[in-house]
Protein backbone atom coordinates (compact mmCIF):
# COMPACT_ATOMS: atom_id res chain seq x y z
CA UNK A 1 0.00 0.00 0.00
CA UNK A 2 1.61 3.37 -0.98
CA UNK A 3 2.22 5.87 2.11
CA UNK A 4 -0.44 7.98 1.03
CA UNK A 5 -3.21 5.54 1.41
CA UNK A 6 -2.23 4.65 4.44
CA UNK A 7 -2.22 8.34 5.33
CA UNK A 8 -5.94 8.36 4.62
CA UNK A 9 -6.85 4.75 5.50
CA UNK A 10 -5.12 6.09 8.92
CA UNK A 11 -6.49 9.06 9.14
CA UNK A 12 -10.70 7.94 8.83
CA UNK A 13 -10.03 4.97 10.96
CA UNK A 14 -9.11 7.72 13.70
CA UNK A 15 -11.49 10.04 12.37
CA UNK A 16 -13.68 7.35 13.31
CA UNK A 17 -12.28 6.12 16.97
CA UNK A 18 -12.57 10.14 18.22
CA UNK A 19 -16.33 9.80 16.42
CA UNK A 20 -17.61 7.26 18.40
CA UNK A 21 -15.60 8.09 21.24
CA UNK A 22 -17.13 12.10 21.19
CA UNK A 23 -20.83 10.92 20.75
CA UNK A 24 -20.26 7.69 23.21
CA UNK A 25 -21.13 3.95 23.16
CA UNK A 26 -24.42 3.97 24.58
CA UNK A 27 -26.12 6.61 22.68
CA UNK A 28 -25.03 4.58 19.36
CA UNK A 29 -26.41 1.65 21.22
CA UNK A 30 -29.49 3.43 21.81
CA UNK A 31 -29.59 4.62 18.41
CA UNK A 32 -29.38 1.28 17.25
CA UNK A 33 -31.65 -0.13 19.69
CA UNK A 34 -34.21 2.31 18.75
CA UNK A 35 -33.93 1.47 14.53
CA UNK A 36 -34.72 -2.08 15.66
CA UNK A 37 -37.50 -1.73 18.14
CA UNK A 38 -39.21 0.17 15.07
CA UNK A 39 -38.62 -2.11 12.19
CA UNK A 40 -37.71 -5.71 13.71
CA UNK A 41 -40.36 -8.40 13.35
CA UNK A 42 -39.39 -10.33 16.60
CA UNK A 43 -42.32 -11.65 18.13
CA UNK A 44 -41.61 -10.42 21.87
CA UNK A 45 -41.63 -6.79 20.50
CA UNK A 46 -44.45 -7.05 18.21
CA UNK A 47 -46.36 -8.78 21.31
CA UNK A 48 -45.00 -5.86 23.62
CA UNK A 49 -46.02 -3.14 20.68
CA UNK A 50 -49.43 -4.76 20.66
CA UNK A 51 -49.66 -4.90 24.10
CA UNK A 52 -48.97 -1.37 24.86
CA UNK A 53 -51.06 -0.34 22.49
CA UNK A 54 -54.25 -2.52 23.72
CA UNK A 55 -53.23 -1.26 27.54
CA UNK A 56 -53.53 2.52 26.09
CA UNK A 57 -56.85 1.77 24.28
CA UNK A 58 -58.48 0.37 27.55
CA UNK A 59 -56.90 3.01 29.48
CA UNK A 60 -59.28 5.42 27.36
CA UNK A 61 -62.08 4.07 27.68
CA UNK A 62 -61.59 3.26 31.78
CA UNK A 63 -61.10 7.27 31.99
CA UNK A 64 -63.94 7.81 30.19
CA UNK A 65 -66.63 5.73 31.81
CA UNK A 66 -67.57 7.20 35.06
CA UNK A 67 -66.73 5.45 38.15
CA UNK A 68 -69.90 5.98 39.89
CA UNK A 69 -72.02 5.52 37.19
CA UNK A 70 -70.83 2.27 35.44
CA UNK A 71 -69.20 0.60 38.11
CA UNK A 72 -69.26 -2.49 37.09
CA UNK A 73 -67.64 -1.38 33.64
CA UNK A 74 -65.11 0.69 35.21
CA UNK A 75 -64.47 -2.56 37.66
CA UNK A 76 -64.04 -4.61 34.65
CA UNK A 77 -62.17 -2.41 32.76
CA UNK A 78 -59.67 -1.57 35.44
CA UNK A 79 -58.99 -5.20 35.96
CA UNK A 80 -58.64 -5.49 32.55
CA UNK A 81 -55.80 -2.47 32.44
CA UNK A 82 -54.02 -3.86 35.56
CA UNK A 83 -53.44 -7.57 34.00
CA UNK A 84 -52.34 -5.83 30.62
CA UNK A 85 -49.84 -3.76 32.79
CA UNK A 86 -48.53 -7.25 34.48
CA UNK A 87 -48.03 -8.97 30.70
CA UNK A 88 -46.72 -5.62 29.55
CA UNK A 89 -43.94 -5.71 32.57
CA UNK A 90 -43.53 -9.08 31.56
CA UNK A 91 -42.51 -9.07 28.25
CA UNK A 92 -40.74 -5.75 29.10
CA UNK A 93 -38.00 -7.94 30.77
CA UNK A 94 -37.81 -10.25 28.10
CA UNK A 95 -37.50 -7.43 26.10
CA UNK A 96 -34.98 -5.92 28.02
CA UNK A 97 -32.87 -9.08 28.33
CA UNK A 98 -32.42 -8.71 24.61
CA UNK A 99 -31.62 -5.29 24.68
CA UNK A 100 -28.33 -5.98 26.75
CA UNK A 101 -27.46 -8.97 24.62
CA UNK A 102 -27.50 -6.15 21.75
CA UNK A 103 -25.38 -4.28 23.57
CA UNK A 104 -23.40 -6.21 25.03
CA UNK A 105 -22.63 -7.56 20.49
CA UNK A 106 -22.53 -3.97 19.39
CA UNK A 107 -19.94 -2.49 22.29
CA UNK A 108 -17.74 -5.55 21.23
CA UNK A 109 -18.10 -4.82 17.83
CA UNK A 110 -17.47 -0.83 18.22
CA UNK A 111 -14.56 -1.86 19.52
CA UNK A 112 -13.27 -4.01 16.86
CA UNK A 113 -14.43 -2.43 14.16
CA UNK A 114 -12.36 1.08 15.77
CA UNK A 115 -9.19 -0.34 17.22
CA UNK A 116 -8.41 -4.01 15.48
CA UNK A 117 -7.56 -1.90 12.25
CA UNK A 118 -5.49 0.53 13.84
CA UNK A 119 -3.08 -2.02 15.84
CA UNK A 120 -2.65 -4.01 12.28
CA UNK A 121 -1.89 -0.82 10.71
CA UNK A 122 0.92 0.29 13.71
CA UNK A 123 2.45 -3.17 13.32
CA UNK A 124 2.26 -3.80 9.44
CA UNK A 125 2.98 -0.38 8.30
CA UNK A 126 5.47 0.17 11.40
CA UNK A 127 8.49 0.78 9.50
CA UNK A 128 7.07 2.47 6.54
CA UNK A 129 7.41 6.57 6.36
CA UNK A 130 4.43 8.55 5.82
CA UNK A 131 5.86 11.36 4.56
CA UNK A 132 9.40 12.85 4.42
CA UNK A 133 10.76 16.58 5.66
CA UNK A 134 12.87 18.16 3.44
CA UNK A 135 16.72 18.01 4.59
CA UNK A 136 17.76 20.14 7.56
CA UNK A 137 13.91 21.40 8.76
CA UNK A 138 14.41 20.50 11.88
CA UNK A 139 17.23 20.07 14.29
CA UNK A 140 18.50 16.35 14.46
CA UNK A 141 16.96 15.08 17.62
CA UNK A 142 13.77 16.22 16.47
CA UNK A 143 13.97 14.41 13.30
CA UNK A 144 14.88 11.64 15.18
CA UNK A 145 11.81 11.78 18.03
CA UNK A 146 9.24 12.30 14.61
CA UNK A 147 10.86 9.14 13.43
CA UNK A 148 10.45 7.15 16.66
CA UNK A 149 9.83 4.08 16.83
CA UNK A 150 11.56 2.79 13.34
CA UNK A 151 11.27 4.70 10.15
CA UNK A 152 14.02 6.38 8.70
CA UNK A 153 15.00 9.62 10.39
CA UNK A 154 13.55 12.88 8.86
CA UNK A 155 10.31 11.24 7.95
CA UNK A 156 7.14 10.56 9.71
CA UNK A 157 5.85 7.40 10.94
CA UNK A 158 2.64 5.89 11.80
CA UNK A 159 3.47 6.08 15.63
CA UNK A 160 3.80 9.59 15.59
CA UNK A 161 1.03 10.55 12.75
CA UNK A 162 -1.69 8.77 15.08
CA UNK A 163 -0.19 10.75 17.74
CA UNK A 164 -0.90 14.42 16.16
CA UNK A 165 -3.59 12.89 14.42
CA UNK A 166 -5.66 12.27 18.22
CA UNK A 167 -3.86 15.52 19.29
CA UNK A 168 -5.40 17.50 16.55
CA UNK A 169 -8.73 16.06 16.70
CA UNK A 170 -9.08 16.41 20.67
CA UNK A 171 -7.90 20.26 20.59
CA UNK A 172 -10.41 20.80 17.67
CA UNK A 173 -13.44 19.17 19.81
CA UNK A 174 -11.94 21.46 23.14
CA UNK A 175 -12.79 24.92 20.95
CA UNK A 176 -16.21 23.62 19.43
CA UNK A 177 -17.34 23.05 23.06
CA UNK A 178 -15.62 25.92 24.52
CA UNK A 179 -17.55 28.20 21.80
CA UNK A 180 -20.72 25.96 21.71
CA UNK A 181 -21.66 26.72 25.20
CA UNK A 182 -24.08 29.58 26.39
CA UNK A 183 -22.70 31.84 28.52
CA UNK A 184 -25.18 33.67 30.55
CA UNK A 185 -25.42 37.42 30.84
CA UNK A 186 -22.98 38.87 33.55
CA UNK A 187 -24.66 40.70 36.59
CA UNK A 188 -24.51 44.62 36.52
CA UNK A 189 -22.76 45.87 39.72
CA UNK A 190 -24.71 48.16 41.77
CA UNK A 191 -22.70 50.99 43.66
CA UNK A 192 -23.67 51.34 47.29
CA UNK A 193 -24.35 55.07 46.22
CA UNK A 194 -26.94 53.99 43.61
CA UNK A 195 -28.80 52.87 46.85
CA UNK A 196 -29.17 55.10 48.98
CA UNK A 197 -32.40 57.45 49.30
CA UNK A 198 -31.62 60.79 48.07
Amino acid sequence: MDPFSVLLTLTLIILAQNAVRIVGKTQINQFIWDLYLKYSNDQQILKLRNLKAESYDVYKQRSNTSAQDKYAKWTKLNRKYDQLQAEIKTVSDQVSLQQQAIDKYLGLAITVTTTLPLWLFRFKYRKQPLFYFPKDTFPSYLEWILSFPSVPKGSIGIMFWVLLLNKFVSNLEFIVKTFSTKVEEPVPIVKVEDLSPN
